[in-house]
């Protein structure tokens, strides 16, 4: 082994030269190949895996999030209730006088403009009240 100076120096020569640093890894590749290929595999015994499990906590159970679990059936059942009792025509205010004019009149028809409806009222401008005059022109 190599002691604080000694691996400082070869850090440094390993950082200044390219071929050194080639040689390095492969010589640590060929002694990980050979450490590998020598190594005899370890049979283990009976419940050995479970023991280990079981020290390292992964068997125990988890408890069920019950609420988590409610709320989001109560959110996906309430969706389900909302899509089922859709009703388009409550929704749109229709009667059946539209609907009838809704099928004789084209669909890229305009719209029929209702001239008994209430037309937007004309606000007067207090600046010009205040000044006498009622349409701005002095």
């Amino acid at each position: 082994m190599l002691d604080a100076e000694e691996s400082a120096a070869f850090d440094d020569a390993l950082r200044e030269s390219a071929e050194l640093c080639h040689a390095y890894r492969e010589i640590n590749a060929l002694a990980a190949a050979v450490a590998v290929s020598q190594v005899k595999p370890l049979q283990t015994r009976a419940g050995e895996f479970e023991r280990l499990q079981a020290r390292l906590g992964l068997l125990r159970k988890r408890p069920v999030n019950w609420l988590g679990i409610s709320g989001w059936a109560i959110a996906a059942s309430l969706a389900l209730l909302l899509v089922v009792n859709h009703n388009p025509r409550a929704a749109r205010g229709s009667t059946s006088q539209t609907q009838a004019d809704a099928r004789d009149t084209p669909a890229g028809a305009p719209a029929e403009i209702d001239p008994d409806a209430a037309a937007i009222p004309e606000v007067e401008n207090p600046a010009l009240a205040a000044a006498g005059t009622s349409d701005g022109a002095s």
